[in-house]
């Protein structure tokens, strides 16, 4: 796995002709739902120049997902909706807004080893959330 910066400049598309698949993480918001489609298409625009590049969308997962707001639970199910043209891709699973994750950066450890997310409340949930976001990724790609 191959994480790259939230642009299409050199690191993002270096990464993206050395790996098969791609997965779009987002806010469930609407400048979020327009910069899907901007992504998808440069990707695709890149594809065309470099037939070396194979890669394919694995999904769409939502991240920071704020549970009260009609805003995300709209959005998100615009995107599911079988009338977007990448329904299909969107993962059932997501990840809400989390204060262990917000503060990982806190020691320079990744959320999982973090002592100080250890030490949050929402760390097990968080755990259980990702864990399912990597199963339903890894059932999306051959």
């Amino acid at each position: 796995m191959i994480e790259c910066p939230p642009n299409v400049g050199a690191i993002t598309l270096n990464g993206l002709i050395l790996s098969d698949y791609y997965v779009i993480p987002t806010t469930p918001d609407i400048l979020s739902k327009i910069g899907i489609s901007l992504i998808t298409n440069r990707i695709d625009d890149f594809k065309k120049k470099r037939k070396d590049c194979k890669i394919k969308l694995a999904g769409i997962v939502f991240t920071k997902v704020d549970r009260r707001t009609s805003l995300h639970a709209s959005t998100k199910y615009e995107l599911r909706d079988r009338s977007y043209p990448l329904h299909n891709f969107v993962f059932q699973h997501e990840l809400p807004q989390r204060i262990s994750i917000a503060e990982a950066p806190v020691d320079n450890r990744p959320h999982i080893t973090s002592r100080t997310t250890r030490n949050k409340g929402d760390w097990n949930d968080t755990q259980r959330f990702i864990r399912n976001i990597t199963q339903e990724l890894i059932n999306k790609t051959p």
